[in-house]
């Protein structure tokens, strides 16, 4: 008599292996990500300072092989709140450069890939030359605290200066 639990070991057997398996098993180093965070971030320009609120949403998908990032942030002006970043992401680790890549979608419609260089609890990315000789980095890094902080830099030559900077705390 077959139990469903050998029954299940059968059909476990005969279930193709369809890859992703490594991708899933290198995404597991992003895992620090994962949850749903809200915070605040604030943009600089020259001596201006804009104040923002928002949330990460932060999940696995495809089986483990890419984690999307969805981030919504506004801006209060009197009694308007008003859309300041909203944006989806994926990442996913390419196997055959062995990189991990983010593809990033803007409300605006732009869009663009780059590759995220991760640490332990942290990352690295950058939009290298904008404009000739500028180039923009971000540095992420969970906090001892637990909270995600996030830098912008815009970078000209050897002059790194602060454009954006965000610290979300987990809820989820």
């Amino acid at each position: 008599m077959i139990t469903s639990l050998s029954l299940a070991a059968i059909l476990a057997t005969q279930i193709p292996d369809f890859g992703g398996k490594e991708q899933a098993e290198k995404m597991k180093a992003l895992s620090f990500l994962e949850g749903y965070w809200e915070g605040t971030a604030a943009y600089y320009a020259g001596d201006r300072k804009v104040d923002l609120v928002g949330s990460e949403k932060v999940e696995y998908k495809a089986g483990g092989t890419a984690l999307f990032v969805t981030g919504y942030h506004t801006m209060k002006r009197g009694d308007q709140v008003i859309p300041m970043h909203d944006a989806a992401a994926m990442i996913t680790y390419d196997q055959a450069t062995q990189k991990y890549m983010m593809t990033a979608q803007l409300a605006n419609g732009m869009r663009n890939t780059f590759e995220l260089k991760v640490g332990k609890n942290s990352y690295r990315w950058e939009i290298p030359a904008e404009l000739a000789g500028q180039k923009t980095e971000y540095e992420m890094v969970i906090t001892p605290k637990g909270e995600w902080n996030e830098i912008g830099y815009s970078v000209v030559g050897d002059k790194r200066i602060k454009m954006m900077e965000m610290t979300l705390s987990k809820k989820q």
